[in-house]
């Protein structure tokens, strides 16, 4: 049985990365949903609401509805990932479709496509009435076997291409204003700035503990290294 698209890989790790994320699973409950938005909530944070599937939106409606997350919602919808909804164009209208019936005029929409269908869902998704998101964490793709050489190159892909459905894009200040985000604010505890201004040296305690968490980082990346791997061969 045929396990992967490809036959072969140019590099040995894309092979192990494949194995390993067969048998990954990614906690997040409803107790963690719950206490991350309680406590950023207090704080006046702002959430990025990813649903991969229609299930999600109806996840986030029962926060909203037991008070958990409130104000205008940011839903960013997710296509193309492996186990969630696909990215076919009626997925989109049905995420489209599902989200408008559960939260009404009071939220943002916005769209992420894996891979290949990146460009695609976004230009639907903005006929649609909806923002776009771009990003070589999201794709490494910016045509039709060409690779991406940065962020830059796909932001401006597909500003091209909602120009040319004559959109006119937001800037800094709209979009911050439609999401109810303040900006940054510099405060008695920040260390740098946005952007990248340096308010005040770091304490001997500070930079101790940098070290401190950079070596357990390397001590968790040394451990995970020699976890027995599963051979694809086998």
């Amino acid at each position: 049985m045929r396990r992967y698209r490809y036959a072969s890989f140019q590099h040995e790790w894309e092979r192990t990365h494949l194995e390993n994320s067969r048998d990954l699973v990614f906690k997040n409950t409803f107790a963690d949903i719950e206490t991350a938005m309680t406590l950023g909530g207090k704080n006046g944070t702002r959430f990025e609401c990813e649903c991969y599937d229609i299930g999600h939106l109806y996840s986030l409606r029962h926060l909203m509805d037991r008070d958990i997350v409130g104000g205008r919602i940011f839903v960013q919808s997710v296509f193309g990932i492996l186990g969630g909804i696909g990215p076919h164009p009626e997925d989109v209208m049905h995420m489209r479709r599902t989200a408008n019936r559960l939260f009404g005029d009071d939220y943002e929409w916005s769209v992420l496509g894996a891979g290949s269908s990146q460009m695609r869902i976004a230009a639907q998704a903005a006929a649609m009435g909806g923002h776009v998101r771009v990003g070589l964490e999201d794709s490494l793709w910016l045509a039709p076997g060409k690779l991406a050489e940065s962020n830059a190159s796909q932001v401006a892909k597909v500003r091209e291409i909602l120009e040319g459905l004559s959109f006119e894009l937001a800037t800094p200040d709209e979009a911050r204003e439609m999401l109810q985000l303040k900006g940054a604010e510099i405060g008695e505890h920040c260390i740098v700035g946005a952007p990248a201004k340096v308010v005040r040296e770091l304490t001997d305690d500070e930079v101790q503990s940098a070290l401190d968490n950079s070596r357990r980082y390397v001590q968790k990346i040394d451990t995970y290294r020699s976890l027995e791997r599963v051979d694809p061969a086998s």
